[in-house]
């Protein structure tokens, strides 16, 4: 049975009674992704002072934002830890490369089960609107906007499993081969590609590696498409307020959850 007075629930077992921590409520993941995650992602250790919250008490504040593109300073509510704590954790992860090890990690699990196909894959680029920061933004004259290029591969299912990160006037195609080699699961069988990167000299290197392509292509595009609009649902991502590159590479590997 559970029980909640006021902004905490008790839940009584066996006669005993558990304080919950105080957290967020998120609506991305359940709580065995959640619980999952927390243990994946690297913790501090701090030896002397007060204990560290732990992962899974600060992960649903920082879905929030990630998810409603709300800034770190509305999350400060009294009732739960602090907004700084919030952003010092996901800052935490970045140093310890804890989110792109997890994606690469659950990438590998899901290729041990079956679930990616890379015998067909798609890649495409997307501009993330931004401020013209001096880190790697650049001005689109494709999107007539300034912002941060994103080249993305997916598998044949939409699962996204490499990110390669531009200034916003560079071309699609010379980032290909990078996206396309630099994972962690492996070499897909097909590419599949729009016109932006219909060039000879790329299906020559592709043919070097053992990969077909099929380019451009306009059917099945749907699913590159879909991702990537997908990517973009996590508003925190659909505009970089971020000065530096490396935050926001965090926030972008971060919407494998």
């Amino acid at each position: 049975m559970t029980t909640k007075i006021g902004s905490v629930s008790l839940k009584c077992v066996r006669n005993e009674v558990i304080t919950l921590p105080n957290q967020y409520n998120t609506d991305v993941l359940n709580e065995t992704q959640l619980n999952y995650l927390a243990k994946e992602l690297p913790s501090p250790k701090a030896k002397t002072g007060r204990p560290s919250y732990s992962n899974r008490e600060l992960l649903p504040g920082i879905l929030k934002v990630l998810r409603s593109g709300m800034r770190w300073r509305d999350l400060d509510d009294k009732r739960f830890a602090s907004c700084i704590t919030h952003w010092r954790r996901f800052r935490f992860w970045r140093i310890k490369f804890g989110l792109k090890n997890v994606w690469e990690l659950i990438l590998k699990r899901l290729d041990k089960f079956n679930f990616l196909d890379l015998n067909i894959a798609s890649i495409d680029g997307s501009l993330i609107q931004s401020f013209n920061f001096l880190d790697t933004t650049g001005y689109s004259g494709t999107y007539k906007k300034t912002g941060t290029k994103i080249s993305n591969l997916v598998d044949f299912l939409g699962t996204p499993f490499n990110v390669v990160f531009a200034s916003g006037e560079e071309h699609d195609c010379p980032f290909a081969i990078p996206t396309i080699l630099n994972n962690s699961v492996g070499k897909p069988g097909l590419i599949l590609a729009d016109k932006g990167y219909d060039s000879d000299k790329l299906r020559l290197k592709l043919g070097q590696f053992g990969i077909n392509s099929n380019i451009p292509l306009d059917k099945m595009r749907f699913k590159i498409e879909r991702t990537n609009a997908w990517i973009k649902s996590f508003r925190r991502l659909r505009f970089r307020f971020d000065y530096t590159l490396a935050s926001f590479q965090n926030l972008d590997l971060s919407f494998i959850i």
